[in-house]
C-alpha cells in the first residue's frame, strides 16, 4: 500500500510534465505555422432575392458563384459559392465554399450592413485543406468593374 501512495504523487508529476511540453509545443508550432491565403473575389453572379419588405428584410437573401483571383488580382485561381440570409434589418449570415483546383474551404459568420469589413470563421476543407482552422477578413470593395471582395485566410 505504500508503494502505491509513493506512486501517485510520481505519476502525477510525470503526466503534469508531458502535459506542459505538449502545451508548450503545440502553442510554438501554431505561432510558426499560421499562415496567410490572400484572394479577390469579383461579385459578377450575385443574385438577391426578395422574400421581406423594404422595412422588413429579414427572409430575403443572396445566392453567389464567382470568380476568384490571385493576391494580385491577376489571375483566376478558383470559384466561390455561397448564400448570405437576412436575418434582421441589420444582420446577414453568410455561408461560403471557395473552390480551388487542390480543394476547398469552407466559412461562415456575420456580415453587419454598412460595415465593409466582416470576420467568418473557416468551418472545414477538403483536399489538401482538410484540416485547415482560422478565420476569413472580407474587406468589400467598390469598383467601376461593380464589387469586389478582398479575402484574408487567416490559417492557424
Amino acid at each position: 500500500m505504500k508503494k502505491f501512495f509513493l506512486l501517485v504523487p510520481i505519476v502525477l508529476l510525470i503526466a503534469v510534465a508531458v502535459t506542459a511540453f505538449d502545451f508548450m509545443k503545440s502553442g510554438a508550432n501554431a505561432s510558426a505555422s499560421d499562415v496567410e491565403l490572400h484572394f479577390i473575389e469579383h461579385g459578377t453572379a450575385i443574385k438577391q432575392i426578395t422574400v421581406g419588405t423594404a422595412t422588413d428584410p429579414r427572409g430575403n437573401y443572396i445566392v453567389f458563384y464567382d470568380p476568384v483571383f490571385d493576391a494580385a488580382d491577376k489571375n483566376q485561381v478558383g470559384n466561390i459559392s455561397g448564400t448570405c440570409l437576412n436575418t434582421s434589418n441589420t444582420v446577414q449570415e453568410c455561408h461560403f465554399t471557395l473552390i480551388l483546383p487542390k480543394g476547398q474551404i469552407t466559412a461562415e459568420g456575420p456580415f453587419t450592413s454598412g460595415n465593409p469589413v466582416a470576420t467568418l470563421a473557416i468551418t472545414g476543407g477538403t483536399g489538401i485543406y482538410d484540416e485547415i482552422k482560422g478565420e476569413v477578413v472580407q474587406k468589400t470593395i467598390t469598383t467601376p468593374a461593380g464589387l469586389e471582395f478582398d479575402l484574408t485566410f487567416n490559417v492557424d
